[in-house]
């Protein structure tokens, strides 16, 4: 199982007319027959529950009983790193300038090939931190800039990994393909400042709403 796909297999069945296909089920419905005991399904969103199903038919056309469920949850991986998009705006969130000191805004641009533009989810207890590929001392960070920690509209910036809570990030699927990703210390959500589609708005923190600037995808970098 990786974070967008899971492999079945099951005993293959038999009867006394010879099994000649199966039917694989996720959450009560059909998505694909085959004619061995496995499958790959894709596409799967990291984060949510899948159910599956299997029935078998045999050359008579007789189908089986369904088999027990499996429940699997596909989780964002913690060893691969990753293109974090805003679809509202089309553009990759981005260590500004490729800067390498702490307090570097975190900021949307245009989507490339660079390192500042690539993160991996290391995992802390129930959390993940964020680090950035081109400088990996650096985590995603809530900054103060005068205000309180938990406000609305602290800005998101790159920081020296000390552990903090304001450095640690839940990952939540929206159920539409997307994910919020949300301060442990604020229970607020990273934030595209304004909705803005500018390259070089800064990110922040907000209040978790269904906002298409606290929309976020994921995408494996090669």
């Amino acid at each position: 199982m990786t974070d967008t796909q899971v492999t079945l297999d099951w005993t293959p069945s038999t009867d006394n007319a010879g099994v000649t296909a199966y039917d694989v089920y996720r959450d009560g419905a059909l998505i694909a027959p085959v004619t061995t005991a496995t499958y790959t399904d894709t596409g799967l969103v990291a984060g949510t529950a899948y159910s599956y199903t299997i029935t078998a038919r045999d050359a008579a056309g007789n189908v089986s009983a369904a088999s027990e469920p499996l429940t699997v949850t596909p989780q964002v991986s913690t060893t691969a790193w990753y293109k974090v998009v805003n679809p509202n705006s089309s553009m990759c969130v981005d260590g500004s300038g490729s800067q390498t000191a702490n307090g570097t805004a975190v900021i949307i641009w245009g989507c490339y090939g660079g390192a500042n533009q690539n993160w991996q989810f290391v995992q802390v207890g129930g959390y993940y931190k964020v680090v950035a590929q081109y400088a990996p001392a650096l985590v995603w960070d809530i900054a103060g800039n005068g205000m309180p920690a938990r406000a609305d509209g602290a800005a998101v910036q790159l920081w020296a990994d000390g552990g903090s809570p304001d450095l640690q990030w839940t990952i939540v699927p929206t159920g539409s393909g997307t994910y919020h990703f949300v301060n442990r210390n604020s229970g607020k959500c990273l934030d595209v400042t304004g909705s803005s589609t500018t390259a070089g708005t800064q990110l922040q923190q907000w209040s978790c709403n269904a906002s298409v600037s606290q929309n976020f995808t994921l995408t494996v970098v090669p």
